[in-house]
């Protein structure tokens, strides 16, 4: 298959020329010779190409600029001009390994699947290094088809949303790190409105039209969290005010609407959507406590609870422990104010919290 045209993604906003350049640069290294990178600048007013131009002929290399509009809808208009017959995304302060498309490829190929994913290493802060890897032996390909990938978009959807969470190659949580069929994503787009969860909201519809999909331990993807400051790790108001819409697309799953065009959501989904809502539900009171305006907090967390499905959704959910029923009870009745002091009790106790 070394003359199938393959798309790679990268969107730019944040992001310092080194590490541009070392992403650009392990794209451009890919082995796999039938290549096209699509750089989608998502209104950065970054010098992108000065900084191409450092790195040498680059005539595989397309720019498309629009107005900031977020990582999502990046991905979606690169997806749009892009021409190959497999996409892959990459975000601009990363990098991949030079086997990355080539070896994807390849198990698509073999187990005829329309997604692969692979592994991911994770470069903390602390110069430490972890693996997103585990759950499919060393060098294996694991292929899942039917109730099984439904087993898949189950679990992504009911993860813990926190990045402090390391996950299994099967956890399929990120975008990064797999290729996608283009029969797949010309059914599929990023969810709009959404600026958190929009990685696993797409795999979870990627997943739903994918006849196959395969899985495998080798780590293509260097996922670098040094600096990181995602929608998850940053605490503000603005920061919690942004999972509203991601509350509304794991309501909507949960509690789908019953119209005749509608398409059917298996059960075990809408039960994991409905897990997911309560979960993403806790962080929003978590990050609106640690932003430490209670007075504007209060509202957010009433706004949250007035999204269409998500009381429904939260009745639902399956509350593990005595904190998270609790939390469960006052969201269904619409107790505002007690959501919000325990959503303070997990930011004082919990190592994983946001911290103003």
């Amino acid at each position: 298959m070394t003359d199938t045209l393959v798309s790679l993604v990268i969107p730019v906003f944040q992001v310092t020329r080194e590490q541009f350049r070392a992403c650009v640069s392990s794209v451009l290294a890919q082995s796999h010779p039938e290549l096209e990178i699509v750089l989608v600048d998502d209104g950065s007013a970054l010098p992108l190409e000065t900084w191409l131009q450092e790195l040498g002929p680059t005539l595989r290399v397309r720019v498309l600029a629009q107005p900031n509009a977020g990582v999502a809808a990046a991905r979606t208009a690169g997806v749009a001009v892009s021409t190959g017959a497999y996409v892959g995304f990459v975000d601009a302060d990363d990098r991949v390994e030079r086997e990355f498309v080539a070896s994807a490829l390849r198990i698509a190929n073999e187990a005829d699947a329309d997604i692969v994913f692979g592994g991911i290493r994770v470069q903390h802060e602390d110069a430490s290094v972890r693996w997103r890897a585990t759950g499919v032996r060393a060098g294996g390909v694991q292929v899942l088809a039917g109730d099984d990938l439904d087993a898949v978009r189950a679990a992504a959807l009911s993860a813990s949303p926190s990045p402090f969470a390391e996950t299994p190659v099967t956890l399929v949580t990120n975008v990064v790190g797999a290729l996608y069929a283009r029969r797949v994503l010309d059914r599929v787009v990023f969810p709009a409105g959404v600026r958190h969860g929009e990685d696993r909201l797409f795999n979870v519809a990627a997943l739903g039209v994918a006849a196959r999909a395969g899985f495998t331990s080798e780590p293509w993807y260097v996922y670098d969290r040094r600096g990181a400051a995602g929608a998850t790790r940053t605490v503000s108001l603005d920061a919690a005010r942004g999972l509203l819409g991601t509350l509304r697309a794991f309501a909507a799953l949960a509690v789908p609407p019953e119209t005749a065009d509608a398409a059917p959501v298996p059960p075990m989904v809408r039960e994991a959507a409905a897990d997911g809502t309560l979960n993403y539900l806790k962080m929003l009171a978590g990050m609106a406590a640690a932003a430490g305006d209670r007075r504007a907090a209060l509202p957010l967390v009433r706004a949250a609870l007035s999204v269409k499905g998500v009381r429904e959704a939260v009745a639902r959910a399956a509350a593990d422990s005595a904190r998270d029923r609790l939390f469960a009870v006052c969201a269904r009745r619409g107790l505002a104010g007690p959501m919000l002091w325990l959503g303070e009790l997990w930011v004082r106790h919990s190592p994983t919290a946001p911290r103003a």
